[in-house]
């Protein structure tokens, strides 16, 4: 099947585009991942302190 040079070009072009979104998407979820770990932990830990000086 014979397709049009700028045609190609635009198939690419979004390709690409569509890779840099799931790029981005998985940076923002590694992001988000790396950066809510500690958040728990402090969280974890604060609570537990807070029941031990309740009791």
């Amino acid at each position: 099947m014979f397709m049009e040079p700028w045609k190609i070009a635009a198939w690419q072009e979004l390709g690409l585009f569509a890779i840099m979104l799931v790029m981005l998407a998985l940076w923002a979820a590694a992001g988000c991942v790396v950066g809510g770990i500690p958040a728990a932990l402090v969280v974890s830990l604060a609570t537990k302190l807070r029941q031990r000086f309740r009791h």
